[in-house]
């Protein structure tokens, strides 16, 4: 039983994630992918493999959020930077000062982690 809820929580996830991007593709940024966007965050938080790609969304569709989007995005970006530091450091660099901007701000409350992550934007 525990198996079967996890994979339709699994299927869940990805549904919500090939929304999000259908949504987004067909409409560009808007509220709709970012409606999706933020069911892929509630259905798992902490999922490490979809914590760089809602951190890359998340950043591009920023302006399209509601209240309380930015905590979402800010837990994002930590996750991401726990498990793919490597991978959110060359994201940044490529994506601009913008991007930079915002990972740095949501690391702010680990000063160790912005040192990390200016070092490795370099």
């Amino acid at each position: 039983m525990q198996g079967e809820k996890e994979k339709t929580s699994e299927v869940s996830r990805q549904i919500d994630i090939q929304l999000a991007y259908a949504r987004r593709l067909e409409s560009g940024v808007g509220a709709a992918a970012v409606d999706a966007w933020r069911m892929s965050v509630l259905t798992a938080p902490a999922d490490r493999r979809l914590s760089l790609w809602r951190t890359r969304f998340g950043i591009e569709s920023s302006l399209a959020f509601s209240e309380g989007d930015e905590n979402l995005l800010d837990r994002q970006i930590q996750f991401a930077w726990t498990f793919n530091r490597a991978e959110l450091a060359r994201y940044a660099k490529s994506a601009g000062p913008e991007a930079v901007q915002t990972i740095r701000a949501a690391l702010a409350s680990q000063p160790e982690d912005v040192k990390s992550f200016e070092q490795a934007t370099r």
